[in-house]
């Protein structure tokens, strides 16, 4: 909550990920419990929601699109998700012609912690699936 008071005067659209529905215990926090903290004080008019915690807006002047997708909490991965998968396809396929994509999500890809420092290796399989 403090990290919600000091960013109050910005516009901040957030993305969920790994660490938003519990981290150590998957789904310690229901879905209504992640959008009431982290994306409902963060909407605005232009924000085109998904079924769940994915959504994309647009940016007229910038003619750009950004997509933000669930490609982490345990529940919502976009790999397993096939309302998101089509949610995603369509965003695509309406983005204006000549527009900028931006696509926005967690965990790309794999880490090897094994490493000092972490290096990133291949796709996870949400990132494979988007990048496709």
């Amino acid at each position: 909550y403090d990290w919600r008071s000091k960013i109050s005067g910005l516009v901040h659209h957030s993305v969920v990920g790994n660490h938003d529905d519990g981290n150590i215990v998957d789904d310690r926090w229901t879905k209504e419990d992640i959008y009431s903290f982290l994306l409902k004080p963060e909407e605005t008019s232009d924000i085109v929601r998904g079924a769940d915690l994915y959504y994309y807006r647009d940016d007229n002047l910038q003619k750009t699109r950004y997509i933000y997708l669930d490609s982490a909490t345990k529940t919502g991965n976009i790999y397993y998700d096939t309302n998101q998968q089509n949610f995603l396809k369509q965003a695509l396929i309406s983005t204006p012609d000549n527009w900028h994509i931006i696509p926005i999500s967690h965990i790309w890809l794999n880490v090897d912690y094994n490493q000092s420092p972490p290096v990133a290796t291949t796709p996870s399989y949400g990132g494979q699936w988007m990048l496709d």
